[in-house]
């Protein structure tokens, strides 16, 4: 433990984080978007303090950010298969203003998410 004199090597802090997941992408995507309009300069900080002491975060955040636009992409594909309409996918029995209303929303949740990230980085 972390007293007055003695502190957790930088190599401890790391992996004590890292491995025990005290952060992931997802946690900050989250903390962002709650708590960055409000408290922009500690957020900034904190995740600013997470991504300069652990590297494997910066590689995590791209590997999610891929995720997210591979499955738009795959959304944007499927949505017009005519196969998935003869299966009777749920959002390909609602009307094309429909879709378009889901797809949307989709897209302004994610977006949203990354511009409060955005904001405080």
């Amino acid at each position: 433990m972390e007293g007055e004199s003695e502190y957790f090597t930088m190599d401890f802090w790391r992996n004590l984080v890292y491995d025990n997941q005290l952060f992931d992408v997802a946690k900050m995507l989250d903390i962002a978007a709650i708590y960055g309009v409000c408290n922009k300069a500690v957020v900034k900080d904190m995740l600013a303090t997470v991504f300069e002491q652990e590297p494997r975060y910066a590689g995590d955040f791209k590997e999610a950010f891929d995720m997210m636009l591979t499955m738009f992409k795959r959304v944007f594909r499927d949505a017009h298969r005519t196969d998935q309409m003869i299966r009777g996918d749920a959002i390909l029995q609602k009307s094309a203003s429909e879709q378009d209303d889901i797809i949307l929303l989709l897209l302004q949740d994610a977006l949203e998410i990354l511009s409060n990230f955005l904001l405080i980085t």
